[in-house]
């Protein structure tokens, strides 16, 4: 993890926090990206990139640069404030074009979110996550 400290949001105090559980390996294909301490029931996004950044970003800090990939699936906190995503480096957009995640490369996620009631700018996002795939 990287880009710390995250912002609070209006609901955990302490903001965002992103994890990431498995391998990004092609062999084993079982990288689970998981952001705790969200708004229940707020939408949000996974995009990533192959920089790093720490510019200011809504009520918080912008991490990842260079050319930014989105995980087209948005998803709703759960009631506990969680979000859970099972990357499948098969499917786009991690198979092919801009965001085609390679055996060798370097990546960096994070976590963009809905928070009205967190700011002035009603949006928020997570630390980010560098991701090195073998």
């Amino acid at each position: 993890p990287y880009c710390d400290p995250v912002a609070p949001n209006s609901v955990s105090g302490t903001g965002a926090s992103f994890r990431t559980q498995g391998c990004a390996s092609h062999v084993t294909n079982d990288l689970t990206l998981t952001v705790t301490d969200l708004p229940p029931g707020k939408p949000g996004i996974f995009f990533y990139g192959p920089f790093q950044n720490q510019i200011t970003f809504g009520n918080g800090w912008l991490c990842v640069g260079g050319a930014v990939t989105r995980v087209p699936t948005a998803l709703f906190a759960d009631p506990s404030g969680t979000v859970t995503y099972d990357v499948d480096l098969t499917q786009q957009p991690f198979a092919s074009g801009p965001g085609q995640i390679l055996p060798g490369s370097t990546w960096n996620f994070q976590f963009w979110y809905r928070d009205p009631a967190g700011g002035p700018s009603g949006f928020a996002a997570s630390n980010g996550v560098r991701s090195v795939t073998p």
